[in-house]
């Protein structure tokens, strides 16, 4: 504030929101479009899903302090953790023979 004055405030101010705007836009449309893809038999478009979780994303904004929300951290920490390890047990056996794992491929592989 003290560089710039009044006018270089309110610009950085307006560039993080228009920043964080951003990233929440592209947020949604990721969701939706992972949500799409599991939701094929329902006919929801990717569009209709943005416009069914935006009501639940505004109300988590609307959370003040992020304490409330650590329980629902915990379980979701946990179920990311059996998650790895269920992967890492699955793929543990496929790693034990690593002759047959092609490493390149130089037909698929563009640079």
């Amino acid at each position: 504030r003290e560089s710039m004055g009044r006018t270089g405030h309110v610009c950085v101010e307006m560039c993080v929101v228009l920043s964080q705007m951003g990233f929440c836009t592209m947020y949604l449309i990721f969701i939706s479009q992972n949500l799409e893809l599991y939701l094929k038999s329902s006919g929801l478009s990717a569009n209709d899903i943005v416009w069914l979780t935006l009501p639940m994303m505004v109300t988590l904004c609307w959370i003040g302090s992020l304490k409330l929300l650590t329980p629902f951290s915990v379980v979701a920490l946990t179920l990311i953790f059996l998650g790895l390890g269920y992967v890492i047990s699955e793929a543990a056996p496929l790693l034990q023979d690593a002759t047959t794992i092609e490493l390149y491929k130089p037909k698929t592989y563009s640079l």
